[in-house]
């Protein structure tokens, strides 16, 4: 919000605009030059204060479970698969901000969404045959670039992607990580950008508990072949809205929809 207090303020060059810490209730410059860990510690204390306010988990803001069960087809759901995570650069609320594949099939699901994302054309969107755009502003590319450098330090593999793209603009090459410590930011936070983790499970059990055991709780989405055993499992998601072989879709036929 801009800081003037004039319903119409003049507009003015190098005029700066800033938002609200709610934790804090301070004015946070969103400057180009603002730190990334300056970001980082304005996003956690205004999900800490989010959580002290709501106290139901489905209430709250989450990153994205994509589940590959263990009879799914990798190929057929790859595309769904990549662009519920890539859509809008990943820079939706809903859209999948983490993924658990089986042991089995884990590299064959990480390498099915790295050839995506790295034969995806990045740039503006008013430019013929480009589909991811930028991220937002140069301030969240600073967030994302530093996420994704702070998984690659903690020992994570950049499958695709995992740096910024050398051209003028906000521009992230979609990116792909593997063998991501299940501690790392890009997994407990909300990266808000094209950054996937893909991280693997040994059983089912494991891989609810895993989406469960974080303070988001938006939505999720199972992906299998086997529709009551993919159903069993999204019952169990701790989340608001569990998706079967698509996500964040939503149908005009829902109450709170339909009035909107």
């Amino acid at each position: 919000m801009p800081t003037g207090r004039s319903h119409h303020p003049r507009r003015t060059r190098g005029k700066r605009f800033a938002v609200l810490d709610p934790a804090t209730g301070a004015a946070f410059d969103e400057a180009p030059d603002q730190r990334p860990d300056e970001l980082d510690a304005v996003v956690d204390r205004a999900h800490a204060a989010w959580l002290g306010r709501r106290a139901d988990p489905v209430a709250r803001t989450m990153a994205l479970l994509a589940a590959a069960d263990a009879d799914v087809e990798v190929e057929r759901i790859a595309d769904r698969l990549f662009w519920a995570a890539f859509r809008n650069c990943g820079q939706v609320c809903m859209a999948v901000k983490r993924g658990y594949a089986p042991v089995r099939l884990h590299s064959e699901v990480v390498q099915a969404l790295a050839r995506r994302a790295k034969s995806v054309v990045v740039g503006p969107g008013l430019e013929a045959g480009s589909e991811p755009g930028p991220v937002n502003n140069s301030a969240h590319l600073a967030r994302v670039e530093h996420c994704t450098a702070q998984a690659l330090a903690d020992g994570a593999r950049a499958v695709a992607g995992g740096h910024r793209l050398d051209r003028p603009g906000c521009f992230f090459a979609p990116t792909i990580l593997a063998d991501v410590p299940p501690d790392s930011p890009v997994v407990v936070a909300e990266q808000l950008g094209p950054v996937l983790p893909v991280l693997p499970y040994g059983s089912l059990d494991e891989a609810v508990e895993r989406a469960n055991g974080t303070g988001f709780g938006l939505g999720g989405s199972v992906w299998g072949a086997d529709l009551d055993r993919a159903e069993a499992v999204a019952d169990r998601l701790v989340c608001g809205t569990a998706w079967i072989n698509h996500d964040a879709e939503l149908s005009v036929h829902r109450p709170d929809e339909a009035g909107r």
